[in-house]
């Protein structure tokens, strides 16, 4: 079992192995409110998007359990942050695509350097930038995979079905409508921050009989702190 703290340049977007939900997973539960949260956190480590990166100390978004399946990582904790997170990286490059695009903005160039590489937060692409697949994969008796990989790979008039697709569906319109609040200096932050200085500590596994332990002893074995 080994731990690594990393920022998601290094867990996430320069990773091209999938990280797949497997059957033993709960719903994906996060909803609005969880968005928000997370979303005033970095607003709050980082004064609203106004201070320059390289100035921050970093924000840790806490500990995900992996198991090392070679091909993949199957997910034993930390679903919502890693969904969340894919979630925000789509939502970041759909504003920063049209922005990219409009020929008749002066920062028409400085968008294109930011719109790259931002697609890898959902998306493993081959050297030539073409898809392999999603970064998050569901075990298909989950429910809620095939509304995910929708949202993602923006099928027309897919529609939600279960309780788990309207909390994905809420977290991404939520993280959309509070990026689209940022102006583009704020926005520019918000990308190198969310790359650079949002840390996860990543522990990885080599079978599941290792992982439920670490995953018990994670959640279970602690105690409670008083308020004060």
């Amino acid at each position: 079992i080994r731990s690594e703290m990393n920022n998601l340049t290094e867990v996430i977007l320069n990773n091209n192995k999938t990280f797949h939900i497997p059957d033993f997973q709960r719903d994906f539960v996060w909803k609005s409110e969880q968005a928000i949260e997370l979303f005033h956190d970095f607003e709050e480590d980082t004064n609203n998007f106004q201070t320059e990166t390289s100035k921050l100390p970093g924000y840790l978004l806490g500990n995900i359990v992996l198991i090392d399946a070679e091909d993949k990582w199957l997910v034993v904790d930390g679903q919502q942050r890693l969904t969340t997170l894919t979630l925000m990286f789509k939502a970041l490059y759909e504003i920063v695509k049209k922005k990219a695009y409009d020929l008749s903005s002066q920062d028409h160039d400085r968008w294109l350097k930011r719109l790259a590489d931002l697609d890898k937060g959902f998306y493993n692409l081959d050297d030539a930038g073409e898809i392999l697949g999603l970064k998050i994969t569901h075990e298909p008796s989950l429910p809620f995979g095939d509304y995910y990989k929708g949202l993602i790979r923006d099928i027309p008039d897919i529609e939600p079905r279960v309780q788990s697709d309207e909390n994905i569906d809420d977290v991404y319109n939520t993280i959309l409508e509070k990026v689209q609040e940022l102006n583009d200096s704020q926005l520019f932050r918000f990308i190198a921050y969310l790359r650079t200085k949002v840390m996860l500590i990543v522990t990885t596994a080599p079978s599941h009989s290792k992982a439920f332990q670490l995953f018990e002893v994670l959640n279970d074995r602690g105690r409670s702190l008083e308020p004060l």
